[in-house]
């Protein structure tokens, strides 16, 4: 629970660092409550026919699939597939998951009344929503998983009455089948990745435990390719698999050198350890959130020195570099990279907590977007782009970023309270963001965000990129900009929400100003400029 002070100061943040008219460029608007008597927890949103497709529950159904064009009329439960519910909240239902994008269907796990937890599929109509097959006859269900496309039909592990092995199927009856019985008791495939039409995966045998495998999708076209492993009977257990240029990268376990990244071509002699991370124990660096840009791929690792960091390596293995060492008393972990404005965007924790990072690459080009929360973690999630700006859940609310601390904005309000408004799942669609959200008294729905251009404010020429220095400062504080018209006032909040200071008439006319702040109490301080239209905010730390 964080404490009152802290809640009282992030809300102070929250409205001053709102520029001019950013409640009316991006307006959020409530789609539909799907729950009356509670939250919906709409989540696994998947665009499919020009439609949003996305499990959702209310007391009536419990959890099922939903579908939406957008609108509180397009917004609808796709299918009621059981009747079994739970009265006392969401809860039941067909506990929709994984839905899955193969050729021109969409497929997703679900259990209805009589079969268990199957494989279901859908044309986005009610009629063409159906279970494909109960491969394991009666009420225990065969609980396929790891659902992946493969060349227009859908691979998955599932357990068909002869343990749990690879599956395929073209969203018929008929057309769905065991690919192989690999291991007598199961094979437990997981991880399918699609590589040059063949889909690779982690699998176990009678001879080795889990090794890297591969399938055409035929029994003939199905084998281990290789023992990755160096220690008799251990596990390599391939995962994250991510294609750059013409080969796969994966971690797996090698045995003697621990957890490191491999490289194939898809053959025997063409699948090996790439590059040994962690030289300093046998443990390996385990790289974790393999992520390709500029081609090179990017990952989480421990070189058994640094902690868990940001490291990349490009084709030939000799290229690889830790970037930056982003916590030097611990782990940074870096993850959920996603590439905007040409830059590599992800979250990371330094020793003030986990906040928004950026890199281009280099140790110099890799530092903190915005200390969002300065108590602690802010916790990026869900980072997506959307219009020109880069949309996130920050401590469960919602933020944009433009890239610079002073860009850094958070939007919505917190009508009931609330320390977060639980914001998830952001999806783009139809040139809207929708996510799942609480911002008032129902609890999580189905919420949706857009960008209201015809009541954009003008600006005017100039840009400020307000900066001050030192920071933190002790009795001076140093102010410079460009020089933006109209002349800008400017004044200074304090955590309390109290105005400290205020600018006078042609203090800035030159882009420089000296603040003296010797009388200042020691904490955190934000600093607006403000020119016509345009507003910019920097925050400082008083010592």
């Amino acid at each position: 629970m964080m404490k009152i002070s802290s809640l009282i100061l992030l809300f102070i943040l929250n409205i001053f660092l709102l520029p001019p008219g950013v409640s009316q460029n991006f307006k959020i608007e409530l789609v539909k409550v799907i729950n009356d008597s509670g939250s919906s927890y709409p989540s696994d949103f998947v665009i499919f026919k020009n439609k949003l497709v996305f499990s959702a529950g209310n007391k009536a159904y419990g959890l099922e699939p939903w579908i939406s064009d957008g609108t509180t009329a397009g917004t609808m439960m796709l299918k009621n597939i059981s009747l079994l519910k739970n009265l006392k909240g969401v809860g039941g239902g067909s506990d929709p998951g994984e839905f899955t994008v193969a050729g021109n269907q969409l497929f997703f796990s679900a259990t209805d009344n009589g079969h268990g937890n199957e494989l279901w599929v859908t044309d986005g109509t009610e009629a063409g929503t159906r279970l494909v097959s109960d491969i394991f006859p009666g009420s225990t269900g065969s609980n396929p998983h790891d659902l992946a496309a493969f060349n227009g039909r859908l691979v998955y592990g599932a357990d068909g009455l002869f343990g749990d092995e690879p599956w395929i199927s073209d969203g018929t009856s008929a057309g769905t089948n065991m690919i192989k019985n690999i291991d007598t008791i199961s094979a437990y495939p997981s991880g399918f990745f699609e590589f040059d039409s063949i889909a690779y995966f982690s699998a176990r045998d009678n001879t080795y435990s889990d090794q890297l495998w591969r399938t055409d999708g035929t029994e003939q076209g199905t084998y281990m390719v290789k023992n990755l492993n160096s220690q008799q009977g251990q596990s390599s257990l391939p995962n994250g698999f991510t294609r750059m240029g013409n080969l796969f990268y994966f971690n797996a376990n090698s045995g003697a050198n621990g957890w490191e990244l491999f490289a194939s071509d898809g053959t025997q002699a063409g699948t090996n350890l790439f590059v040994r991370i962690n030289t300093a124990s046998a443990g390996g660096s385990y790289p974790m959130n393999l992520f390709v840009y500029n081609n090179r791929l990017y990952c989480s690792a421990d070189d058994g020195v640094h902690g868990r960091e940001l490291w990349s390596v490009g084709p030939d293995p000799s290229s690889l570099m830790m970037v930056k060492d982003i916590n030097p008393q611990g782990n940074s972990d870096p993850g959920n990279f996603t590439v905007y404005n040409g830059l590599l965007y992800f979250n990371a924790a330094d020793t003030s907590g986990k906040e928004l990072w950026v890199t281009d690459g280099t140790e110099k080009g890799t530092h903190m977007v915005s200390d969002i929360n300065i108590y602690g973690d802010s916790d990026p999630q869900w980072l997506t782009v959307f219009g020109n700006k880069l949309f996130f859940s920050a401590e469960g609310l919602l933020w944009y970023t433009n890239g610079a601390d002073t860009g850094t904005v958070q939007i919505g309000n917190d009508t009931i309270g609330l320390e977060s408004n639980y914001v998830t799942n952001l999806v783009v669609y139809n040139n809207s963001l929708y996510f799942a959200a609480q911002y008032d008294s129902s609890g999580i729905q189905f919420y949706k965000c857009y960008v209201n251009t015809s009541s954009i404010a003008p600006v005017t020429s100039g840009t400020m990129a307000a900066r001050v220095y030192p920071n933190p400062c002790s009795d001076i504080l140093h102010v410079s900009m460009n020089k933006p018209l109209p002349p800008p006032s400017l004044e200074i909040m304090d955590q309390r929400g109290i105005i400290v200071y205020k600018s006078r008439d042609g203090d800035l006319t030159d882009g420089t100003l000296n603040i003296p702040t010797a009388s200042f109490a020691n904490g955190l301080y934000c600093l607006r400029v403000i020119s016509g239209n345009k507003s910019e905010v920097v925050k400082f730390i008083k010592k």
